[in-house]
C-alpha cells in the first residue's frame, strides 16, 4: 500500500511540474499568437485572456502526460521516448489541440483575424495546432531536467 501512495504521490508531482512548465511555455506562445484572433478591446484584456488560455493548455497537457502514464504503465514515461511513444504523443495533442479549437469556435469562445492561416477541410488555426505539436514535447523535455534535478521525482 505504501509503494501505491508513493508511486501517486510521485506522479502528482510530476502533474504539479508539467503543469508547473506548461503555463509560462504557453503564455508566451499564447501572446505570440495573439494577433491571429481577434483581438479584445483592451491590451489588458489581451494579457488576462492568454493567461486564463496558458492555464488551460497547463491543463490538458497535464491531462496527456497523466493519460500517457496510465497507457505506458510508467510514471516517467517521457525518460524512455520511442516512435510508437512519440506517435502517440503527437496523436493525443493534435486530436485534443483540434477537438479544443474547434469547439471553441463553434461555441464563440475566440474568432480568428483574417490573418489566422488555417487547415483545409478543419477550419481551424494551423498556429494553435502547432502550438498542440510543439510544446507539449518541449513541456515534458523541461519537466524531465526539472525532476532529474530533484531526484527523480
Amino acid at each position: 500500500m505504501a509503494e501505491i501512495r508513493s508511486g501517486c504521490d510521485s506522479v502528482l508531482r510530476r502533474v504539479a511540474t508539467v503543469f508547473m512548465v506548461a503555463v509560462p511555455v504557453n503564455y508566451l506562445w499564447e501572446l505570440g499568437q495573439s494577433s491571429l484572433y481577434l483581438p479584445p478591446s483592451r491590451f489588458r484584456d489581451m494579457l488576462w485572456h492568454c493567461f486564463v488560455a496558458s492555464l488551460g493548455d497547463g491543463v490538458m497537457i497535464g491531462l496527456i502526460y497523466a493519460a500517457s502514464a496510465i497507457l505506458f504503465r510508467e510514471r516517467d514515461w517521457y525518460d524512455r521516448m520511442s516512435l510508437g511513444r512519440w506517435g502517440v504523443l503527437l496523436t493525443s495533442t493534435l486530436v485534443v489541440g483540434t477537438l479544443v479549437e474547434w469547439t471553441g469556435l463553434r461555441l464563440q469562445r475566440w474568432s480568428y483575424a483574417d490573418t489566422m492561416p488555417l487547415v483545409p477541410g478543419l477550419r481551424v488555426g494551423l498556429v494553435p495546432l502547432l502550438q498542440m505539436l510543439v510544446l507539449p514535447p518541449l513541456v515534458f523535455w523541461i519537466s524531465r531536467i526539472r525532476a532529474s534535478r530533484r531526484g527523480g521525482n
